[in-house]
């Protein structure tokens, strides 16, 4: 599924995505990967709005579940290769 979040990823659009991990802990269950993809070129308000939900997004959600955290201006910053090598090289 993540080739089609990175086939819908729109130029100059902020979104957000959100991937269950198949693992799942004891103590929490499944654990989820938090993806904001912020493009270069989209609109400043835009981007503004975008930076000051996502932590309480986040939050609200139950930040404790997110064992991965991946933010990127270009698709190619959230593809599949570069979500192994942030796995690889051991970050949240």
């Amino acid at each position: 599924q993540w080739a089609a979040m990175h086939a819908r990823m729109v130029p100059k659009i902020p979104h957000v995505y959100l991937f269950r991990l198949d693992a799942a802990n004891a103590d929490l269950g499944f654990g989820y990967v938090f993806l904001s993809y912020v493009p270069d070129g989209s609109p400043v308000r835009k981007r503004m709005l975008f930076a000051s939900s996502r932590e309480q997004c986040k939050k609200e959600l139950g930040a404790s579940y997110f064992v991965h955290d991946l933010s990127g201006s270009s698709a190619d910053e959230l593809s599949w290769a570069a979500f192994q090598t942030h796995v690889a090289d051991g970050k949240k």
